[in-house]
Parts: C-alpha cells; structure tokens; sequence
C-alpha cells in the first residue's frame, strides 16, 4: 500500500519541509498588488477592462492587486503589460547584509504581533 501525499511533504516520506519566506513572499505580493491597483487607477483601467485587455479573468485580477492567491506567471505578465508596467529582476548581492537581513526580520516581528 503506498503512503499518501500530504502537501508540504517529499511525496512518501510523511517529512515536512517547513517553509520560512511565506510571511515575505506575502509582504511582496501585497506590495506588487498595491502597485498594479494604483497603477490601473492612475491609467482609468476598472479590473473589467484589463479583463477584456488581457483575457484575464477579472476575479484574478482582484486577486493579484490585493496580494491574494497565487497565479500563473504568464496572466501576471499579461496584467503588467496592459498596464504600461515592467517586471525587472536583478540578481541579489551573495554576501551577508546585516542590517538588510535584521531589517527584514523585525518587519516579519511587527507583523507577528499584530
């Protein structure tokens, strides 16, 4: 009898991988949200119309601009070309930056105690 998957786990082993970023991948999703609501709302876009635009489902759109869900990277990328928005990506500094890193886990620890 094979051992059932439980989300999270290395299929069969029943061991969880605990995960220490979703707190900041949320925190990054609300603020590329922000960007693509005050984005629309600056270019007169309603989510209605960026659905027409792009074939994207309106709800989704919601979704992206209040930083819920996840979503496929091609609608993202739909959404952001309707607006006139780019997606840059730069490759991060490998050394140790105490005060970014301190900076980012006192963030993480207001939050908590909310």
């Amino acid at each position: 009898m094979s051992e059932k998957y439980i989300a999270g786990t290395k299929r069969g082993t029943g061991i969880t991988y605990n995960r220490n970023d979703d707190e900041l991948i949320q925190i990054q999703k609300e603020k590329i949200g922000s960007i693509i609501k005050n984005t629309a709302k600056q270019n007169k876009l309603t989510y209605r119309k960026i659905e027409e635009i792009t074939n994207v489902y309106n709800p989704q759109i919601s979704a992206m601009a209040n930083g819920k869900t996840n979503y496929s990277i091609d609608n993202f990328l739909r959404v952001l070309n309707a607006l006139g928005l780019e997606l840059v990506i730069k490759e991060g500094s490998e050394e140790y930056e105490p005060d970014k890193i301190d900076l980012i886990i006192n963030m993480l620890e207001q939050l908590k105690s909310r």
